[in-house]
């Protein structure tokens, strides 16, 4: 599995350019490559950019035409217009966890969907925060 945080900054020269952080991934064992934005989907393009410009090199004969996009749109939502990034955070974590305990049951297409909508949510983001800012300051 590969894990690439994506950012809307369209201007690469721009080093805080942006202001929306979303999770694409792709998950070899079943040829996917997934994209979670918990802000209704406003980096589905920018995944998409990304999916096109990578998908050549992902080892794996004609990926072009076998590697599946989705874009999820089950991802958990935040409730706010801030949170983007400690919710890709928690969503990451989330997959991680599914993906390192693998008798964990898939969803019916071999993914991790119902799992993720189980761990992630606005209190878990939360503590997530409070986590992060302990780790700081210590």
């Amino acid at each position: 599995m590969v894990i690439f945080p994506v950012n809307n900054n369209d201007d690469v020269t721009e080093a805080e350019g942006g202001n929306h952080w979303s999770l694409p991934l792709f998950e070899r064992e079943t040829n996917v490559f997934v994209h979670h934005d918990s802000y209704r989907g406003l980096n589905a393009g920018h995944a998409k950019q990304l999916y096109r410009a990578i998908v050549g090199y992902m080892g794996i004969s004609d990926m072009a035409s076998a590697c599946k996009y989705v874009e999820n749109s089950k991802t958990p939502q935040q409730v706010n217009g801030y949170d983007c990034g400690l919710y890709i955070a928690a969503i990451a974590k989330a997959i991680c966890s599914w993906y390192e305990i693998k008798s964990d049951p898939k969803d019916e297409d071999g993914l991790w969907f119902s799992t993720m909508n189980e761990l992630v949510n606005p209190s878990v983001v939360a503590e997530m925060r409070d986590e992060i800012l302990g780790l700081v300051k210590s």
